[in-house]
């Protein structure tokens, strides 16, 4: 499946950002051997070679990703609902192309991508999608969870899923400022690239 740039802005309202500066992607001449070597065996993903403009940073960032995404507990639809819900409400085009795919790789429906790209609170899902959603907005936009959202965590998910997601959410908004910021360049092609409901299981080069 792909999605075409037509698809995100009549059905989200997203336009792809321009900018008259960027920082630029690394060629492999730029870049350490092991660092080429890992992304070598990578998808091709613009986001996953520009961490490599910090490449004593790279190694760690690729084991952390191949852990929370390959290696976690926390069901990877509420994983889903929550970066697309975010994707929405920061009008960030880039993200939602990702995520889209990785949603539909899940086997998630139309109508409940439609529930997530609406305004106002989520309605129309699970109480599961719904509470982390609303977990997940309260995050982006407060930097915090508020007391009672969080209690309705706990008592929904106990400690350690709680904390997963936050986790989750807390990397996707690492992400999504680090890939506006540099200005990332958008994949051609990227229903090729993204095969999957998440990025492939990662070698670090470690």
């Amino acid at each position: 499946m792909n999605i075409s740039d037509e698809d995100i802005k009549k059905r989200f309202g997203l336009e792809p950002r321009t900018s008259a500066v960027s920082i630029p992607l690394p060629a492999d001449k730029e870049l350490p051997a092991g660092v080429v070597a890992a992304l070598s065996a990578l998808p091709r993903l613009n986001n996953l070679r520009m961490f490599a403009r910090v490449p004593r940073c790279f190694s760690t960032l690729m084991s952390f990703i191949d852990e929370i995404f390959n290696h976690g507990s926390f069901d990877r639809r509420l994983r889903e609902c929550m970066y697309i819900r975010i994707a929405y409400i920061c009008g960030l085009y880039y993200e939602m192309r990702h995520n889209l795919l990785f949603a539909r790789n899940l086997g998630m429906t139309d109508e409940e991508i439609a529930a997530l790209t609406r305004d106002g609170e989520v309605n129309g899902l699970d109480p599961d999608a719904v509470l982390a959603c609303k977990a997940a907005e309260e995050i982006t936009k407060n930097i915090s969870i508020g007391d009672d959202t969080l209690k309705e965590l706990l008592a929904r998910f106990g400690v350690d899923t709680t904390s997963e997601l936050i986790l989750l959410v807390s990397w996707f908004n690492m992400l999504i400022r680090y890939v506006e910021s540099t200005r990332l360049p958008y994949e051609q092609n990227f229903g090729e690239i993204i095969t999957g409901p998440a990025p492939v299981k990662l070698d670090s080069g470690k």
